[in-house]
């Protein structure tokens, strides 16, 4: 019996071993990463811009103009905003808020499973850049490299700052599909009253399952490392081969490093429980709350049904599912043009003539307004670092005419002692 008992502690003090040595790997592996750099194009710096701006120019001819391609009388501006209530207004501005506290969380979260220590003001700022930057670039590519950075500059060390955007990253991505998923699933029947619904249920499925490739191959790693290194290096092979891929070697080590990174991400989760419980709520809640985020829109606007309740919400969450994942293919930032036209398409049936101005609503709370908040930090940065040199260059001024003016009194005082004694040598000679 204190045999077996023996037994039994021997394998939990291994089991215990196995898994500080794995939580020691996941650690090493953020730590190696290098200091990231920021990113800044060296050619045709002209060409993001421009295709931002045509980006969100024809997202809003697409609202303005697509409603009306449905049939549908759209109410004007004060046949809308009055029939408004404040009721209506507060739940969809909490909601918001709700959104955006959620997604500070998340950082706040990370921040202090990994740190242990409490950040808000930096989940903030690294929150908003990431939208900022997921928004003006296409397939949402430039949010992560610039939270690194960011989080960089604020002290925390290269391979801390990646631990952080990465878990969160592979956290959000996982609810994001799981959350879709299930909207979807229950809801096959959503799009049958809308316009063209068997095309947007096809392309949302498609896009679901594209998207859905990436954390496959993760756990596919995971489970089956040698035959998920033969696939990926017969798929990067086809890529070479077809000129998608310029270097095999390069696009071989990113993936590995990415798989590393997803399964350093998770380990160094499930040693902290209570983050990870946290971080998975905090997902599942801003995500279900963004997919549902047109519902409260189109209930402020009067759009909806009086008896409309949690199952006229879960539709919502379908539609907008569906229209999002159709869209994410597309490489445009923020998915703009194809997603105001694929969710005008898919809420054609269920706003009414409210269409125009709750795609309009909902569009500038969820892109536009990020865009404007990262133009804000981009132009208080730039005035904080214009002030901030001149003031440094005018304590560097003053410290120069500091020492100068030291120097003068020190030879000042050197030549009064000189003086001082020439006049004392006649009075020792006379003596």
């Amino acid at each position: 019996m204190q045999q077996q008992h023996d037994g039994g502690d021997r394998k939990v003090t291994e089991r215990q071993k196995r898994r500080n040595q794995q939580f020691q790997n996941a650690v090493e592996n953020f730590r190696s990463k290098q200091a990231p750099e920021r990113l800044q194009p060296k050619k045709h710096r002209w060409v993001t811009p421009l295709v931002l701006l045509l980006s969100v120019g024809i997202g809003l001819v697409l609202i303005f103009q697509m409603p009306s391609m449905f049939g549908e009388e759209q109410l004007s501006f004060v046949e809308v905003f009055s029939s408004v209530k404040p009721q209506n207004v507060l739940l969809a501005v909490g909601a918001l808020a709700a959104i955006l506290l959620l997604d500070v969380c998340k950082y706040v979260v990370t921040l202090h499973a990994t740190t242990r220590t409490l950040r808000p003001l930096v989940s903030v700022k690294t929150s908003l850049l990431g939208r900022y930057y997921d928004n003006i670039t296409p397939f949402a590519s430039g949010g992560q490299p610039m939270q690194i950075y960011y989080l960089y500059t604020k002290g925390y060390s290269a391979g801390l700052s990646s631990a952080v955007v990465m878990i969160k990253y592979f956290f959000n991505t996982t609810a994001w599909l799981a959350v879709a998923f299930v909207a979807m699933v229950c809801n096959k029947q959503v799009l049958s009253p809308v316009s063209n619904g068997n095309v947007l249920l096809i392309a949302g499925w498609t896009g679901w399952a594209l998207n859905m490739c990436v954390p496959v191959f993760m756990v596919l790693f995971v489970a089956m490392p040698k035959l998920a290194k033969r696939i990926t290096a017969w798929i990067i092979h086809v890529g070479f081969k077809l000129k998608i891929v310029k270097n095999k070697e390069a696009a071989i080590h990113r993936a590995l490093s990415a798989v590393r990174d997803f399964r350093s991400s998770f380990v160094i989760m499930a040693k902290r429980p209570l983050h990870l419980v946290l971080l998975t709520l905090c997902c599942i809640l801003e995500l279900s709350l963004s997919f549902a985020f047109p519902y409260f829109i189109i209930r402020m606007f009067n759009g909806l049904q009086t008896d409309a309740g949690f199952a006229t919400m879960f539709q919502v969450m379908a539609l907008h599912a569906f229209a999002s994942f159709a869209a994410s293919v597309v490489p445009t930032p923020g998915n703009s043009g194809a997603l105001e036209g694929l969710i005008t398409t898919a809420f054609s049936s269920i706003a009414g003539a409210t269409l125009m101005w709750v795609i309009f609503t909902w569009r500038f709370s969820v892109y536009y307004i990020y865009i404007l908040i990262g133009v804000g930090i981009t132009a208080f940065n730039l005035v904080r670092n214009v002030v901030r040199s001149r003031r440094a260059k005018k304590q560097s001024a003053q410290s120069v005419t500091q020492t100068s003016s030291a120097d003068e009194e020190a030879a000042d005082g050197v030549g009064q002692t000189a003086t001082e004694r020439e006049q004392a040598a006649p009075t020792r000679e006379g003596e």
